[in-house]
C-alpha cells in the first residue's frame, strides 16, 4: 500500500483556493462577453444604491426621449402641412389680387344692350312691368305710386308707342335721381349698362325690342373660371393637409384623433358650386355660422309648419315654426350677481354691457341671442352679436337688429340670453317628406326662438301652410359645419418638467378663415346673369362679382395677418401666429431632445465607467487565472501521487 504526504486538510485547502480561483475565471469570461462587471447589484455593494437610481434616471430620460420623438415626428408633420397651406394660399392670394386689381365694377351680362325700343301700338302694355334701378314701375290704368299712367292714351294711335314711351319719361323724371344719365328719342328708352336690374316684363312684350346684349368678356371669364377652379383646389389641398395622420391619429383634430377632423364633401367644383349656388344657399360668411353644430330633433320642435313669412317681409322668406316655444335655442347666458352683475342695454350704440369681467365670453361674434325674462322688458327680442370685446363684458348688435329700449337689470334680473342657429348658417332638413328635405341659408330668427327665416323660394304660400307632425316622424334640423374634431387643446410630457401645448386645430381662425374665403370664391352664382326678362325672386346684383371677390380677398389677407381695423368681428389668429407657434413647438421639442440626448450620453458614460470593464485588462487576467488554475491543477496531481518513500 501506498502512503500519500498530503494530509485531508491540506488537501482540502489546495482544493478550496482553486475553486475561487475557477469563480474568478467565471466572472472575469462573464465579464469579457457581456464588457458588465455583473449582472446583480449585490456585487457592487455600497455603490449599488447610487448605480440603481442612475439606472432609473437613464431609463426615465430615454423614455421621455423615445416619446418626444414620436412628438417631433407629429410636430413636424404639423408644421410641414401648415407652411404647404400657406404657400398654396400665398399663391391664391396673388392670383385673387390679380384678378381685382381690373375693374370688376358691374361685371356682368346686360341682355338690353343700354336700350330700350316700343314699336307696337297694340295693347301689349298695359299690367306689364319694368324695373328700374331696382325700383320697379308698372304699366297701369293710373298714376298711383310707382304706376306709369296710360289710362288716357289710345291703343292703335300710330302714335301709341311713342306716347307710352313719354309716360315713362314723365314718372322717371319725377321719381328717379339718376334722370339725367337717360336719354328718350321717340320711342326709344337709353340708359347706362346694367339699369334694368330686376324682373321686367315688358321685355317680353310683342313689339318691345332691346339693344345688342353686352356680354361678359370671353379673357374676363376665363380669368374667373380660373380663379374659381383654383380656389375650389385649394380648399380641397386644405382638407388633406388639415387630415394628416400620423402613428393612426389625425393631427389637427383637437385631441380628438380618431376622424378626419375637416370634411370638404365634395369632389368637383360643379357639385360644390350646385350644392352652394350663391343665391339661395350660400357658404357661410361668419365664423360664427360656419362652425354652428346646433341641432334640434322632433323631440324639442313638436310639430313643425313651413310657410311663407309674407308682408311686411320679403314674401321670399320661408318661416319654420315649432310648437315647442324656445325650440331653436340653447343655453348660453344665465345672469346673476356673480357671473354678470347688472346689464345695461344701451340704444345709442347698440351695446349690452355686464358689469363682470368674462360675462359674455361664451357668446361670439356672428351669433344669434334671443332675450328671455320680463325684466328685459322691450329688449325681449333676438339679436344678431357683431362682435365681443375681448375681456367678454361687452356685446354689441348688428345695426339690422337694434337694441329696443335703454335700460339696466340689477344683476341681471331674469333676462336670460339663450343662444341660437347664427344668421348665415345652413341647416339641413333631413328626414322631411317631399320639397322639404334640403338645405336652406338662416336669415333671422323670432323673438322668442320659436321660429327660423330662412331665404328660400320653394315654401308653400303662406295661405296653405303645410305642418309636419312630431308623433309617427323622425326629422332634425341641423346646421352643416366642415369641422369634425373637438376643441380640445393636446398636451405632450416632454419632461419631468416641461409640457408642450399643442393648440392647434383644424378650426383655428387661421384655417377657417382661409376656408370660408376659398369658399366664397368657388361657389356658383359669382356672375349673377339672369335675364330680366324672366320671373325673378329678387333684383340682379350687377356688382356680385365684386363684391364678393373683394370682401373674399379681403378674409384671405386677414388670415395672413389679422388686422382689427380692418376686419374687427374676425379672431385674431392668423398664418403668421400659427406658423411661428409650430416652429417654436419645434424648436423647443428639439432643444428638450438635445439636451435629453446629452443627459443620455453623461449617464451611460457614467454607467460605463462604474458597471463596465476594461476589455483588455479583463482579457488579462483571465489568462493569468486560468494559467495559474492550471498550474494548481498540475501541482495537485503530482502532489496527490506523491508517496512517504518518493517525498523522502
Amino acid at each position: 500500500m501506498t502512503t500519500r504526504v498530503p494530509t485531508l486538510y491540506s488537501n482540502l485547502s489546495f482544493t478550496n483556493q482553486m475553486m475561487k480561483t475557477q469563480q474568478r475565471i467565471n466572472e472575469l469570461s462573464y465579464q469579457s462577453s457581456s464588457g458588465w462587471k455583473s449582472d446583480n447589484y449585490s456585487y457592487y455593494g455600497d455603490e449599488s444604491y447610487n448605480l440603481i437610481n442612475l439606472d432609473n434616471q437613464l431609463s426615465m430620460v430615454q423614455k421621455h426621449y423615445d416619446n418626444n420623438y414620436l412628438t417631433s415626428i407629429k410636430v413636424d408633420n404639423m408644421a410641414e402641412a401648415s407652411a404647404a397651406m400657406t404657400d398654396e394660399l400665398a399663391d391664391l392670394k396673388s392670383l385673387a389680387l390679380d384678378f381685382t386689381s381690373t375693374d370688376l365694377a358691374n361685371l356682368a351680362n346686360d341682355y338690353t344692350g343700354g336700350e330700350i325700343t316700343f314699336s307696337s301700338d297694340l295693347n301689349v302694355y298695359l299690367g306689364e312691368t319694368l324695373t328700374i334701378d331696382g325700383t320697379q314701375y308698372t304699366f297701369a290704368n293710373d298714376g298711383i305710386g310707382n304706376n306709369i299712367d296710360i289710362s288716357a292714351l289710345v291703343p292703335g294711335d300710330p302714335s301709341y308707342a311713342e306716347d307710352v314711351m313719354f309716360a315713362l319719361r314723365t314718372k322717371l323724371d319725377g321719381l328717379d335721381p339718376n334722370f339725367s344719365d337717360y336719354s328718350f328719342d321717340s320711342n326709344t328708352f337709353t340708359f347706362p349698362k346694367y339699369t334694368i336690374d330686376g324682373e321686367s316684363s315688358i321685355l317680353n312684350a310683342t313689339g318691345v325690342t332691346t339693344g345688342d346684349p353686352i356680354e361678359l368678356p370671353n379673357d374676363k371669364e376665363r380669368e374667373m373660371e380660373t380663379l374659381q377652379f383654383r380656389a375650389f383646389t385649394v380648399l380641397k389641398n386644405m382638407e388633406y393637409y388639415l387630415n394628416t395622420k400620423v402613428d393612426g391619429k389625425y393631427l389637427f383634430g383637437g385631441g380628438e384623433g380618431s376622424q378626419a377632423p375637416v370634411s370638404i364633401p365634395f369632389d368637383s367644383l360643379e357639385s360644390f358650386q350646385d350644392y352652394y349656388d350663391g343665391r339661395i344657399v350660400k357658404y357661410p360668411e361668419t365664423r360664427a355660422a360656419n362652425l354652428s353644430e346646433f341641432e334640434v330633433t322632433q323631440d324639442r320642435t313638436g310639430d313643425v309648419t313651413f310657410a311663407q313669412r309674407g308682408a311686411p317681409y320679403d314674401e321670399k322668406e320661408g318661416r319654420i315654426t315649432a310648437t315647442n316655444a324656445g325650440a331653436f335655442t340653447y343655453e348660453g347666458v344665465v345672469p346673476s350677481a356673480t357671473l354678470t352683475g347688472d346689464i345695461t342695454y344701451s340704444t345709442s350704440d347698440n351695446t349690452i354691457r355686464a358689469e363682470e369681467v368674462g360675462a359674455f365670453d361664451k357668446i361670439k361674434a356672428g351669433d344669434s341671442i334671443v332675450v328671455s325674462g320680463g325684466d328685459a322688458g322691450a329688449n325681449q327680442v333676438s339679436y344678431i352679436v357683431s362682435s365681443v370685446s375681448e375681456d367678454g363684458r361687452k356685446i354689441t348688435v348688428d345695426a339690422s337688429t337694434p337694441v329696443q329700449a335703454d335700460m339696466t337689470i340689477v344683476n341681471g334680473g331674469n333676462a336670460e340670453m339663450r343662444l341660437s342657429y347664427p344668421v348665415g348658417a345652413n341647416i339641413d332638413l333631413s328626414g322631411f317628406s317631399n320639397n322639404f328635405d334640403g338645405v336652406y341659408t338662416i336669415t333671422g330668427i323670432s323673438d322668442d326662438g320659436s321660429e327660423l327665416y330662412v331665404d328660400q323660394t320653394t315654401f308653400p304660400d303662406s295661405a296653405t301652410p303645410q305642418t309636419i307632425t312630431a308623433a309617427g316622424n323622425n326629422f332634425s334640423i341641423g346646421a352643416k359645419t366642415y369641422y369634425r374634431g373637438s376643441t380640445q387643446v393636446t398636451h405632450s410630457r416632454i419632461s419631468d418638467e416641461k409640457t408642450l401645448e399643442i393648440s392647434v386645430n383644424a378650426i383655428d381662425p387661421a384655417f377657417e378663415k382661409a376656408i370660408r374665403a376659398l369658399a366664397m370664391i368657388a361657389e356658383g352664382g359669382l356672375i349673377d346673369d339672369r335675364n330680366p326678362a324672366d320671373s325673378l325672386d329678387s333684383n340682379i346684383n350687377y356688382n356680385n362679382a365684386e363684391d364678393r371677390i373683394n370682401s373674399a380677398v379681403d378674409l384671405l389677407i386677414d388670415a395672413f395677418s389679422h388686422s382689427d381695423f380692418s376686419q374687427p368681428g374676425e379672431e385674431d389668429s392668423d398664418l403668421i401666429y400659427v406658423n411661428r407657434l409650430m416652429t417654436e413647438n419645434q424648436t423647443i421639442i428639439q432643444s428638450i431632445m438635445d439636451d435629453q440626448n446629452t443627459t443620455i450620453s453623461t449617464y451611460k458614460s457614467r454607467v460605463s465607467e462604474s458597471k463596465m470593464v476594461d476589455p483588455t485588462e479583463t482579457v488579462a487576467k483571465l489568462q493569468a487565472e486560468a494559467l495559474s488554475l492550471e498550474i494548481s491543477y498540475s501541482v495537485l496531481s503530482q502532489i496527490s501521487s506523491l508517496s512517504l518513500i518518493n517525498y523522502m
